[in-house]
């Protein structure tokens, strides 16, 4: 849309520039009819090789954009195939565009008699009547309206990708490598006679890396990590349903001391928990919250199921909550269980270590490898990538709505640049009169910049307006965002209004420079 508005305005201005030379074609014979035979021909010339390279370049481009856009091994499953509703939407926006820049400008341009569009050619502007002069800024106006829209829409959803990065997670997540193991598929888990003994093998060599201050296997992966449970408290009154509704997760010894997951009360487990000894759970405070209240949960007992199946492990421990479920989730109500105590396979062994990641990742393959050959290791990735790569849809809308907002700043730029080096052509008989008069050179600079910050306040005011309504819509893709979020508003017409000054101060200083009497004998 802003490309079409871009466009409108230069095709206008091109036109405009060719009054003298069409009334003289229709003063030596030639018709109007084929005179916008042409310039239609002429339009839909440039507009069919303009669709046509912007159809091979989206192309090449299409697969690019989305891989850039995309997170860390999640590609979005999106065909780069332009569809026909789409392709039938760009040809109609294509061809109204020609109609209302060409088609209309040269029917009104082809009116005009020849004494009419070739006198005061010393003052082109003149020619640009009150209403083109309208048109053109309202064009350009709207362009600015429809970029404030797109770059506060970039600058909320960055801003969104960078609240959540910096959410505490209730877990150190900085100096964590998860190793990705596929113990299950492969039948890994099944040929090992004493799974704890085997855990507690592997976790040891790892231990001894130099880098590494603890390891500790888990049953699945985070983020997403746990299923859904209810967990009955012994000994305690009635409690409504929805309270005792939790997570499940099943770990190693030492995962939290692994993972930097406070213990609030009570112990972490041991290597004495295992299939021989009494059964043990450490509850997450939110759960000991929901079961026990603010008192103690340490000692209690819980269960599966409703009296007497509510006396089945003892509470040993309470922890600090997490986010297990990814940085915009809550942290979740969680029941951890020792895994020793119901051995399976896992899918990661959490890895925790100090200073730089660059090494670790080939050392623990090669040690992995090196005491366990059968052990299917898939992937070695840092905990706060999982994170980033659980936030795809946060960083495709950041990405996209950048590079877009980006491309219509360019193009707001553009068409200030435009509209403002055909003013300056048009007024250079007047700009020299100015300076014959006594004008000066900041004068004449001051000119076009009012001019310019005139166009960007018409459009900025609907274009705040429409971000404020595109922000309360979108407010549930926003996280640590305000109702109102005017940090990302100001910052959007900031960059806008430097733009555009910016794109004008380069044809505005050339009409500064301007010698007066080159310019009184201008046409």
């Amino acid at each position: 849309m802003v490309g079409a508005l871009n466009l409108a305005n230069l095709q206008m201005a091109t036109l405009l520039g060719r009054e003298a030379e069409i009334a003289t074609r229709i003063a030596l014979g030639a018709s109007r009819g084929r005179i916008l035979r042409q310039i239609v021909t002429e339009s839909l010339l440039l507009s069919t090789i303009g669709g046509v390279l912007a159809a091979i370049t989206g192309r090449a481009c299409s697969s690019l954009l989305l891989r850039w856009a995309s997170g860390r091994g999640q590609m979005i499953s999106f065909g780069p195939r332009i569809g026909l509703a789409a392709a039938l939407f760009g040809t109609a926006l294509l061809f109204l565009t020609l109609l209302g820049s060409s088609v209309m400008p040269a029917w009104r341009v082809t009116q005009k008699s020849f004494f009419a569009a070739s006198a005061g050619r010393s003052g082109r502007l003149t020619q640009f009547s009150r209403a083109r002069r309208i048109w053109a800024n309202l064009l350009l106006a709207g362009q600015v309206s429809l970029s404030l829209l797109l770059l506060c829409g970039a600058a909320l959803f960055v801003q969104t990708l960078r609240n959540l990065n910096h959410v505490d997670a209730g877990l150190d997540r900085s100096h964590v490598l998860s190793v990705h193991l596929d113990m299950r598929s492969t039948g890994v888990a099944k040929k090992q006679s004493d799974l704890p003994s085997f855990y507690e093998a592997v976790t040891e060599r790892i231990k001894a890396l130099p880098a590494v201050t603890d390891a500790a296997v888990h049953m699945c992966m985070i983020p997403y990590c746990g299923w859904n449970t209810i967990i009955h408290p012994f000994g305690i009154g009635e409690i409504p349903e929805e309270r005792l509704h939790g997570q499940e997760d099943h770990v190693g010894v030492g995962y939290f001391r692994a993972l930097g997951i406070p213990i609030l009360r009570g112990r972490d487990f041991t290597k004495a928990d295992n299939e021989h000894s009494q059964r043990v759970a450490i509850l997450s405070h939110s759960y000991a919250q929901r079961l026990f209240g603010n008192g103690d949960a340490v000692g209690h007992w819980i269960g599966y199921n409703e009296s007497p199946g509510d006396h089945q492990f003892l509470v040993v421990g309470e922890v600090a909550d997490a986010k297990v479920n990814g940085l915009r989730s809550n942290a979740p109500p969680v029941v951890y269980m020792p895994l020793d105590q119901n051995p399976d396979a896992v899918q990661s062994i959490e890895v925790r270590a100090q200073g730089s990641f660059m090494a670790l990742p080939a050392e623990l393959r090669s040690t992995l490898h090196e005491f366990a050959p059968e052990l299917p290791v898939t992937e070695i990735v840092p905990l706060n990538i999982e994170f980033q790569d659980a936030l795809s849809r946060e960083i495709l809308l950041a990405r996209l709505t950048s590079v877009f907002g980006l491309l219509t700043l360019a193009l707001a730029a553009l068409g200030f640049y435009s509209l403002l080096s055909f003013y300056v052509a048009g007024r250079t008989s007047e700009i020299g009169i100015r300076m014959a008069l006594g004008a000066t050179r900041s004068q004449i600079l001051l000119l076009f910049l009012r001019y310019a910050i005139a166009i960007l306040v018409i459009g900025v005011i609907p274009g705040a307006m429409l971000s404020i309504i595109m922000e309360h819509v979108a407010r549930k893709l926003l996280y640590g965002a305000s109702p109102f979020d005017a940090s990302a508003l100001i910052l959007s017409i900031g960059v806008l209004t430097a733009a555009g000054l910016l794109a004008t101060v380069v044809p505005a200083r050339r009409a500064a420079l301007i010698e007066p009497m080159r310019a009184l004998r201008h046409d």
